[in-house]
């Protein structure tokens, strides 16, 4: 799979598939940054020039939220996206019967509801028709987001969520046994998790895009791949050259020893993009 290609279909807002999965064949390693995280530079590329906000996550932070407390990262989120004092949470039920749907539908949808009053309040909501596709007409209207946002969780295998978190997760992705319909605000999520197919996700093959990343086989097509996708994000595509980001490439195997290290080459690739787009006068 081109992983440029599945990011730029998940910036319509009206994809169905709204999951990214970057994992390796080798998944060993500190939790932490990761070489995968090469992928997240490429993302963030894209999305310089779009409406849309990246908020990322370490294996290490994800670690601070506990099974029993989701809330806490949903608090978290909404203040790395400014959701302002996130008003109107949902009672934590005393049942404990209760507490699964509590995690996997109430808050998941209370917190839909504030992404869809800030886009509202930002201008950045459109009201569009909806087309029953086994009658034909039109069946109403429906709220569509225009600014995404995109979760990015590094080395989720390290920190798997579990309990109320992971329920959680399920619930705003949209696939837990017992999901409602989703709203606007949910709809316009997205998830790239690096590090494995979550046990939650991976039956609802139809709900994500896979990719594979090999650390032996990474290399100058990968670092093209993300240059590309910067200059393209940068709305400067005809400062884009083959040969000369080939040729920085070059130059960059001749002063970045650890590129020759598999366990390091994607990160060091990441920390060469922004001196690789300075030099082609993409950035300042």
């Amino acid at each position: 799979m081109d992983f440029k290609e599945a990011a730029f279909a998940m910036f319509d807002s009206h994809a169905v598939q709204r999951v990214l999965v970057v994992s390796e064949q080798n998944a060993s390693g500190v939790p932490g940054k990761s070489g995968k995280s090469f992928s997240t530079r490429i993302l963030r590329a894209i999305a310089r020039r779009r409406p849309a906000i990246v908020v990322e996550f370490s294996a290490e932070e994800m670690k601070e939220f506990k099974s029993d407390r989701p809330e806490d990262f949903l608090l978290e989120l909404g203040r790395r996206i400014d959701l302002g004092e996130m008003r109107g949470m949902p009672e934590k039920p005393t049942d404990e019967r209760q507490r699964t749907r509590w995690w996997a539908n109430d808050l998941p949808a209370w917190f839909g509801r504030l992404l869809e009053d800030r886009a509202k309040n930002a201008g950045l909501t459109v009201s569009e028709t909806v087309i029953d596709r086994t009658t034909g007409p039109a069946a109403g209207q429906e709220l569509v987001l225009r600014e995404l946002v995109w979760i990015v969780i590094d080395d989720i295998h390290k920190s798997p969520p579990d309990g109320g978190l992971k329920e959680l997760i399920a619930g705003m992705i949209g696939v837990t046994d017992t999901q409602q319909v989703l709203g606007p605000g949910l709809k316009s999520m997205r998830w790239l998790l690096i590090g494995h197919i979550p046990d939650f996700v991976r039956e609802y093959t139809s709900q994500y895009k896979h990719d594979v990343v090999a650390y032996d086989t990474i290399g100058i097509e990968a670092w093209k791949s993300c240059i590309r996708a910067a200059v393209s994000a940068a709305g400067a595509d005809g400062r884009y050259n083959d040969d000369t980001v080939a040729a920085l490439y070059e130059y960059s195997k001749a002063t970045l020893p650890d590129l020759a290290d598999p366990g390091l080459r994607l990160k060091t690739l990441a920390g060469g993009v922004v001196p690789a787009l300075k030099a082609i006068k993409v950035m300042q």
